[in-house]
Order: C-alpha cells, then sequence, then structure tokens
C-alpha cells in the first residue's frame, strides 16, 4: 500500500494504491487492486476524485473506475457529480469456499 499526499499550491492532492493477493490452499492466487486519486480545494469548496479497481482473478473483465466532482457555490449551495463506467464481472462459482455449510450451495452436513 502505498498513500502520497501533495501541497499543490491551492489544494490537496491525494494518491492512494492498495495490491492484495490472496493465496489459496489449491496453489490458486487471487490479486485485487485499488488506486484513488484525489484533489481539494484548500478552501474546502471543490473536490475531484477517481478510483480504480479491479482484479479477483478475472483480468480486464474485473475492471471499475469511477470519477467524480464535488462543488459548493458562494451561496453555499452544494452539488455533486459521479460517473462510473464498470467491465462486466464473470459469474462466481456458486460456492467460492468448499467446505463451509455457512455458504449457498455448500453441501449440506459438509462439517465445515
Amino acid at each position: 500500500m502505498t498513500y502520497d499526499i501533495k501541497d499543490t499550491c491551492d489544494g490537496w492532492a491525494t494518491d492512494l494504491k492498495l495490491k492484495v493477493i490472496i493465496s489459496f490452499d489449491s496453489g490458486e492466487a487471487r490479486t485485487f487492486e485499488t488506486s484513488q486519486v484525489s484533489w481539494e480545494a484548500k478552501s474546502g469548496k471543490s473536490f475531484r476524485f477517481m478510483t480504480k479497481s479491479g482484479g479477483g482473478g478475472g483480468g480486464d473483465d474485473q475492471n471499475s473506475q469511477t470519477r467524480g466532482e464535488a462543488r459548493i457555490d458562494s451561496s453555499g449551495k452544494g452539488s455533486v457529480t459521479a460517473i462510473s463506467r464498470s467491465k462486466p464481472r464473470r459469474s462466481c462459482p456458486r460456492d467460492p469456499v468448499p467446505g463451509r455449510p455457512d455458504r449457498p450451495g455448500a453441501e449440506a452436513g459438509g462439517g465445515g
């Protein structure tokens, strides 16, 4: 995980990156990544951001991106705009954790 914050004269810029790798007993590994970049005016009246996330072993079909902006005008009224773009996700197995009887699709009486 990395987190950077920078003073950009009229605002603050942040950059957060996170990568998680989960290894299963079967030897299979899944990687999940997320990043967020944002800028906030020092006046507190404007904020912009972009987040990206993806992973899970599905390649590009697991990626999503959201951009947004929030503003407060001189009268104090606020507005928010967000745009989200996601690529289709592939279907998950019914029982992502075999042997867990508390999960849908797990075998009844499987011990867990």
